[in-house]
């Protein structure tokens, strides 16, 4: 009976601790900073984020002055820098980076470095896996390149 008993017990705190691991997406964050926040860092963000400086993996409309985001996050970041792992939407802002777009950045500086489908449109835009000049075209133009750069992903 004790075995049963302690099993049980073991199960049902295996059950509490990892339940946060698997918490639901929330649909609104608030962030002044990574560590002050509404949600944790990892928690996934699935509708708004409002934040001076947020960074969270998510499908959301970003609205900020620093918008980060984590792992496979996408939809619509409009701040001054935004920057990310791996985004798919649109990145609308002064500085946008990310390790591997596949969307569009709209801003003064855009710089990617992933193979993924890209356009840019800014000032100075900036894809690192285009290798040479308009040696791939229609495919991609530059690895540097002012106005307009795009890379599609083959």
């Amino acid at each position: 009976m004790s075995k049963t008993i302690t099993t049980l017990i073991l199960c049902v705190l295996t059950c509490v601790i990892t339940s946060s691991a698997f918490a639901a997406p929330k649909a609104f964050q608030a962030s002044v900073a990574p560590g002050i926040a509404l949600h944790d860092r990892n928690q996934k963000i699935e509708g708004l984020t409002l934040s001076l400086w947020g960074e969270n993996p998510q499908t959301s409309f970003a609205l900020g002055i620093v918008n980060g985001t984590a792992g496979n996050s996408g939809g619509l970041s409009l701040g001054f820098i935004n920057y990310g792992d791996k985004y798919k939407g649109v990145q609308l802002g002064f500085l946008n980076a990310d390790k591997d777009l596949h969307g569009a950045q709209l801003g003064f500086l855009n710089i990617a470095k992933g193979k993924k489908t890209g356009f840019q449109f800014g000032l100075i835009n900036v894809i690192t896996t285009n290798k040479k000049w308009f040696s791939n075209f229609p495919n991609e133009i530059a690895p540097f390149m002012i106005f307009i750069n795009w890379r599609l992903e083959k």
